[in-house]
């Protein structure tokens, strides 16, 4: 099974990275999950959308979430028409200690045994993270070191300014591959026109410059 991709919201790695700062030992949360999909609705990655700081009790080796503020917590997400279905992250700290999976850890990712998986995230105060995904049906299945990564989404406005502004800026010089024209192609004439279309384009923001330079690296037999 291949590694699975997790993404923590930018406000989510903020708090996890202030929270695991703040406390003196370990410390833990939960997560609201949602999945990436591609256009044909493929699985891409898990979105860890935001964490949830409950009551606890932390020691310098071990974290205890109250079980009366889970439910509370969970009763209050009913009475807002939130999806408690998607709390399926379980993430903690290890203070200063390294990143691995304590049999005290193992117990706690099977008492949250759910009909799908969770996601459990173990992380410290260097940085480190560690991930994995248990799926439960239809069988329990753990996939190991997940990849983790911070979530940007796209942003159409930014795009918009940065390309605006790297027009007005940017002036990039381009590889024409040198060397008469043979009479193979149907005229100079044509090869010149596809050029300037394929400068215009790129100087557009059209096409990319590896995208230009692959369509120039196909002409390369004409300029021989």
């Amino acid at each position: 099974m291949s590694k699975p991709k997790i993404y923590l919201s930018i406000e989510a790695y903020q708090k996890m990275r202030l929270w695991v700062e703040m406390a003196k030992g370990e410390i833990s949360w939960l997560g609201s999950v949602s999945e990436i999909r591609d256009q044909d609705n493929r699985f891409e990655a898990f979105l860890i959308e935001d964490i949830h700081l409950l009551k606890q009790t932390c020691s310098s080796v071990n974290t205890a979430l109250d079980d009366q503020s889970v439910g509370q917590f969970l009763t209050e997400m009913v009475m807002k028409n939130q999806d408690t279905s998607k709390i399926k992250a379980w993430i903690h700290s290890h203070a200063s200690m390294k990143c691995f999976w304590s049999n005290i850890d193992e117990e706690c990712i099977s008492n949250l045994a759910n009909s799908s998986y969770v996601i459990s995230i173990v992380t410290n105060k260097d940085g480190d993270i560690l991930a994995r995904v248990d799926i439960f049906k239809p069988f329990h299945v753990t996939v190991n070191e997940a990849v983790v990564d911070i979530y940007y989404p796209a942003d159409e406005h930014l795009r918009k300014l940065c390309k605006k502004e790297f027009k007005d800026k940017v002036t990039e010089s381009v590889f024409i591959p040198a060397g008469p024209v043979t009479q193979s192609f149907p005229g100079s004439t044509d090869i010149d026109r596809r050029i300037e279309e394929l400068e215009e384009r790129v100087s557009s923001g059209r096409i990319s410059m590896e995208e230009y330079q692959q369509e120039i690296t196909e002409l390369g037999p004409y300029f021989e």
